[in-house]
């Protein structure tokens, strides 16, 4: 074997390698996504609160939407690149908010506390 075919072969085996590493990681997330609990959205349609008090809006159809003031749906917030405003699917819901944003409050159980007091 040449010195050239050597070099080829390596530049070869090191984009294989690259290739699989990829969809090591690739299959490592994929594994983590499903392994890691996602909580419970509430059922019920209303109003709630996630714990960094953002607004969101679970409508009759179970459509998930972050309302901003004035109650307009944040487009393209589930997902980079959409437009969409509703969402459904639980894990997506999970990986926008992120952990910190659970559990859901539910608007009328938020107590207001007054500055006064």
């Amino acid at each position: 074997m040449t010195n050239e075919e050597l070099i080829e072969t390596i530049d070869e085996l090191e984009e294989r390698l690259a290739a699989l590493r990829e969809d090591a990681k690739r299959l490592n997330d994929k594994l983590h996504a499903l392994a890691t609990p996602t909580p419970k959205l509430p059922e019920k349609p209303g109003y709630y609160l996630t714990q960094q008090h953002m607004l969101l809006l679970c409508d009759m159809e179970g459509d998930w939407s972050v309302r901003e003031f004035g109650e307009r749906p944040i487009r393209g917030f589930w997902e980079e690149g959409s437009l969409d405003c509703y969402e459904r699917d639980p894990k997506v819901i999970y990986a926008a908010l992120g952990p910190d944003a659970f559990p859901l409050v539910p608007i009328e159980d938020v107590q207001l506390t007054s500055s006064k007091e």
